[in-house]
């Protein structure tokens, strides 16, 4: 798909990483002033990245907000949401994002109060979906949500850069929107922490049981070993370009097939060392390359705290039915040697 998060953000998505490549992932090509990427994750999850720009309803700061919206007889501007007593959300004290007029929350199954993680850089705050704005803009957010990430907007009194709206955090900022997590009015900040702390965590679980199945899908391979050595780095090279090529790689940490073979078996044994005289070891059975045993080749693969992950190593070992008849071979071999010498000796005494 090509999406990547911001970087500096990425170690808080963990796993989620990986869902933006899931075949269940929904993307959204509708325009938007101030989006960068937005889709329905697998698991109904609202997804974006945009710039956040600033909402002053219902707080004492709309008044100097040409784009607020018109105040009402009390002189206070409205939001779509009010809290538990009826009151409009005070963007100054509340956290709460905004969401497209229009229907939009309707489409994505967006609650008024449903709860949203939102990351800005390293900083993480919890929000709920409190008020509706310009159909066509994507990324609006209270200036207590604003505060939250570390972005003060207000000054001596004064809302920073009015005459535009505010002063917005022009790109980077993710929001997570999770349906069904509000009951249709403004939640106070440390309930919206509760809610979304958790889902957010269920989110990440679930990415991270997503990924390992993924993952389990490059970790082995059946190989059949090849009498030349420079037939295995091919081999495992081939293998490697396709978790290089994969979207969740992390470049920049992996070595070659000729890497595997020379320092991936073990930490005492090479694979070949030389061919053809000297058997290998792989899991501590010995076997000739003569023998063409089908080997499974397990990569050890790292994992990055952002969700990423690369090749340590490769291992090989014998699937258990050849295993144990390389074992009862071995043993054979050792009792028929034993015997042979046995014979030898009693020969020698007549």
């Amino acid at each position: 798909m090509g999406y990547k998060p911001p970087s500096i953000s990425e170690d808080l998505l963990g796993s989620i990483n990986s869902l933006f490549n899931h075949p269940k992932i929904n993307v959204v090509s509708d325009r938007f002033i101030g989006k960068k990427f937005l889709c329905e994750l697998p698991g109904g999850q609202l997804y974006f990245e945009s710039a956040l720009d600033v909402d002053t309803d219902g707080s004492v700061y709309s008044k100097q907000d040409p784009f607020g919206a018109k105040p009402d007889r009390s002189g206070v501007s409205p939001t779509s949401a009010t809290d538990a007593a009826g009151k409009f959300l005070d963007a100054d004290k509340i956290n709460y994002f905004v969401l497209p007029k229009g229907g939009f929350d309707t489409t994505h199954h967006i609650g008024l109060g449903d709860v949203a993680v939102v990351i800005s850089g390293t900083r993480v705050a919890y929000a709920c979906f409190g008020d509706r704005g310009q159909n066509n803009k994507l990324g609006e957010g209270s200036i207590a949500l604003h505060r939250a990430l570390g972005h003060e907007t207000v000054s001596g009194g004064r809302l920073i850069n009015a005459a535009k709206g505010g002063e917005a955090i022009n790109s980077g900022v993710i929001t997570i929107v999770f349906p069904g997590t509000g009951n249709g009015s403004g939640l106070t900040n440390d309930q919206c922490a509760a809610i979304g702390q958790k889902a957010f965590q269920n989110l990440k679980s679930d990415a991270y049981k997503y990924e390992m199945d993924l993952l389990a899908r490059y970790k082995t391979r059946q190989i059949l070993i090849p009498d030349d050595r420079d037939e295995l780095v091919a081999i495992l090279s081939e293998w490697m370009q396709e978790v290089l090529d994969h979207t969740l790689h992390e470049p920049g940490t992996d070595g070659d097939g000729e890497d595997l073979v020379n320092n991936g078996v073990g930490v005492d044994t090479l694979l070949y060392a030389p061919l053809p005289t000297t058997p290998m070891a792989v899991a501590g059975k010995r076997f000739t390359p003569q023998t063409k045993s089908t080997v499974y080749a397990d990569l050890v693969l790292g994992h990055t705290a952002s969700g990423r992950w690369f090749v340590k190593q490769v291992r090989f070992h014998l699937n258990p039915v050849e295993q144990a008849q390389a074992v009862k071979a071995e043993a054979d071999a050792a009792k028929a040697d034993l015997r042979a010498r046995l014979l030898e000796r009693a020969r020698a005494r007549q």
